[in-house]
């Protein structure tokens, strides 16, 4: 009998962009700016808006950017339990001793200057009704990434008599950014055998498997498109406006005392509260790991 699952059937589009240094020689600069500012208005939500935008009717640079303005307009980010900062704990990350990020020399040790930040989110139309959007970022974290995860949703019934709903695991479609551009895709497959064991396997796309990758090509694309007069990469005022609305409730929040940023270790996922976060949508929701192999991971 095909058995019919309990769990939400939602899907999940999680947007990671971490990075294994620290503050360095920017202490002054993010002292007074923290992650949140720095990172998730002209960073995640561009990733964002990019996921989330409607089929545009065109390439120019006023279609795509109107398109991505309607997304940022229609974010809704709920306080106070939909947001979760943290601060770099005491720790040793490639053979280098890290302190408590406060404790850092130029910082007052009272501080509540984030440097992780998780966020979940929802896009408040018709087309991503039941969809979570869960962006985060942080720094001295286990790996320098830049990926967009898509979770599919889970199928309501298990078709064979022999496997349920909640064993079923999730299938992936993950855009790499960085440090590998390329695309994965993450399904289940039966192992074989005469018993039905599913595991996970993965197709992976790498840019450099195929293509002369130039290193440096953001910063030269961009260059070249402000020179010809192509503004499709460049944001307009009211995008980036879009961008701070959404965030303003959280600054806010943070800025009265809400929320103290808490502790995790140099080297992992970040703190338990993010996990918690990710959990409310689901008891089988969870980050994808920051310290995955190579393609980014099942």
């Amino acid at each position: 009998m095909r058995q019919f699952g309990t769990e939400n059937a939602s899907t999940a589009r999680q947007i990671i962009v971490t990075k294994t240094v620290g503050v360095e020689k920017r202490l002054r600069f993010h002292d007074a700016t923290g992650t949140l500012r720095d990172m998730v208005p002209n960073c995640l939500f561009q990733l964002f808006a990019m996921l989330a935008t409607a089929p545009p009717s065109g390439f120019d640079a006023g279609t795509m950017q109107a398109r991505k303005t309607d997304v940022g307009r229609a974010v809704r980010v709920s306080l106070p339990d939909h947001a979760v900062r943290g601060q770099c704990a005491a720790s040793r990350l490639e053979g280098r001793d890290l302190a408590r990020y406060p404790a850092e020399p130029g910082t007052d040790l009272a501080n509540r200057t984030a440097t992780y930040a998780a966020l979940l989110s929802h896009v408040d139309n018709w087309r991503w009704a039941s969809v979570w959007f869960y962006p985060r970022t942080g720094k001295q974290m286990a790996q320098r990434i830049a990926e967009v995860a898509i979770r599919f949703k889970k199928a309501l019934y298990a078709s064979s008599k022999d496997a349920t709903v909640d064993g079923l695991l999730p299938n992936w479609l993950v855009p790499h950014i960085q440090p590998d551009k390329g695309i994965s895709l993450s399904f289940a497959v039966k192992q074989p055998g005469p018993a039905v064991e599913l595991a996970s396997a993965r197709m992976s796309f790498r840019y450099a498997d195929w293509f002369m990758v130039d290193a440096n090509v953001g910063y030269k694309a961009l260059m070249h498109h402000y020179m010809i007069g192509d503004r499709t990469l460049f944001q307009p005022s009211n995008t980036v406006e879009t961008g701070w609305r959404i965030l303003a409730g959280v600054l806010d929040a943070w800025g009265s005392g809400t929320g103290a940023p808490i502790d995790h270790a140099t080297g992992v996922e970040g703190p338990p509260d993010a996990d918690e976060l990710i959990e409310r949508d689901g008891p089988r929701r969870c980050w994808r790991p920051v310290a995955v192999n190579e393609g980014g991971g099942p």
